[in-house]
């Protein structure tokens, strides 16, 4: 006992963070924030390619690529309370660096794996890597990502976790700009298992950056057994309970998340593939059909850059309910025009070259909204959550906000196979309206 608080002691003395005006002098930031931005790449250009290249070896077969979003999806939220409470018990930054070892490793054998696999021809061999790819990266990220959102607290003051949080969306975004871009032209160009390489090589130098982060940490008085995290998982159960805000916010976030990602992952791939691949597309001359799903990508990220510098140099607000409530709203209401126009401009042929055009549009003010949303949400936890649950309620909030994600990614898959583009698009908007009607009738939603 006397250890533990010895180290405890030196931790804080040394590692407490300092009175700044910007987090960027915070040496401990910058460490985390250059990691993030190399594994940000890495997974950036891995989510590019798995969502194109499944559909290249199953000749567009849109209901085995949301198989197998489901089931990373599925993977995801199975781990991600096991990844709570070790991110309560361990050390933060040491998950996190390791994490990032074992994904690099793991990536990169798959790649070695890959090109025997590729010369031998057998295209269900390279599905099924595939799925064991996504259930390795998956089951390390469930335990990533509790580590990393707890992390931020313990390295930057109270009152600049909202410009943290804010940069660290402006870093995803300008990735976005950026990788998107440069994942669609390697994507092009240089044979899948050179792509998976590449992304082994940015988590392997992510995490010799995150080595050198410094926190304060106090082991744990009892040893880590499935009895002990059990108790913890339960122990965060019963805080979440007692925060009756955090849990209505939650259950709107379960649906947003649930039709707004068969949109974006399984509409986007798909649209691409059956539609801008077979027109005579604006730029055709210049860009790959796949280009087409970077210029989407790049202009949501170009929004949610917008927002985020915004955000960044704004007080932060002691509650986020009513951009929650704001920000669905208007989601709802681009949605409704997105599934408009293509019905209009796509179905009807009327002019396939504005609907790409006004589709961008869309895809950027939905960018602005995203980060209106969530840097304000993200940030009040960071400070509202009692810091001893904080890896284990984010992990449940995971569960929570994430949870059906798989079951919606299954259903786009097949409401594509039999019913095509519009009906998935259809479905998504209506989904939104319901969600605008209950997020403005919400009152509990204001409280938090």
């Amino acid at each position: 006992m006397n250890e533990q608080q010895t180290n405890t002691e030196i931790d804080t003395a040394v590692q407490e963070p300092k009175k700044t005006q910007n987090v960027f002098k915070n040496k401990n930031f910058i460490l985390l924030f250059l990691g993030t931005l190399v594994t940000n790449v890495g997974a950036m250009f891995y989510s590019f390619a798995i969502s194109f290249y499944i559909l290249d070896l199953t000749g567009n077969n849109a209901l085995i690529q949301g198989i197998y979003l489901a089931f990373c999806g599925i993977i995801y939220v199975l781990m991600s309370p096991f990844g709570g409470v070790l991110a309560d018990r361990w050390k933060k930054a040491k998950i996190i660096f390791m994490s990032d070892y074992i994904r690099g490793a793991f990536i990169g054998l798959s790649a070695v794996a890959t090109f025997f696999i590729m010369k031998a021809g057998n295209v269900t061999l390279q599905v099924i890597l595939l799925f064991a790819i996504g259930f390795v990266s998956n089951i390390i990220s469930a335990i990533f990502d509790p580590a990393a959102a707890s992390l931020l607290p313990l390295i930057v003051e109270s009152d600049r976790i909202q410009q943290a949080n804010s940069y660290f969306q402006i870093l995803r975004n300008l990735q976005s700009v950026l990788g998107i871009l440069l994942a669609g032209i390697l994507y092009s160009l240089v044979p899948i298992h050179i792509l998976f390489t590449i992304i082994a090589a940015c988590y392997l130098v992510s995490g010799f950056s995150e080595m050198f982060i410094r926190h304060e940490y106090t082991p744990p008085v009892e040893k880590t057994t499935l009895k002990t995290m059990v108790a913890d998982f339960k122990d965060g159960i019963k805080y979440l309970k007692t925060q009756k805000a955090i849990v209505s916010m939650l259950f709107l976030l379960l649906f947003i998340n649930f039709f707004f990602a068969p949109f974006y992952s399984n509409g986007m791939p798909y649209f691409i593939k059956l539609y801008v691949a077979n027109q005579n597309y604006l730029f055709k001359d210049f860009l790959q059909p796949e280009m087409w799903s970077s210029i989407f990508s790049t202009a949501f990220s170009i929004g949610s850059i917008v927002m985020g510098a915004i955000l960044s140099v704004k007080a932060m607000s002691k509650k986020c309910g009513r951009s929650l409530k704001i920000g669905t709203i208007l989601i709802a209401v681009v949605l409704i025009v997105v599934v408009a126009l293509f019905y209009i401009l796509v179905e009807r042929g009327v002019n396939f070259n504005l609907y790409l055009i006004l589709l961008a549009v869309g895809m950027l003010v939905i960018g602005v909204i995203v980060s209106f949303i969530d840097v304000p949400i993200l940030s009040v936890m960071m400070v509202k959550i009692d810091r001893q649950y904080q890896a284990k309620v984010f992990s449940l909030l995971s569960i929570g906000s994430q949870g059906l994600i798989p079951i919606a990614l299954f259903l786009g898959g097949l409401i594509l196979n039999n019913l095509g583009l519009g009906a998935l698009y259809l479905f998504c908007a209506l989904g939104f309206v319901i969600i605008m009607i209950i997020t403005a009738t919400n009152k509990s939603i204001e409280e938090f």
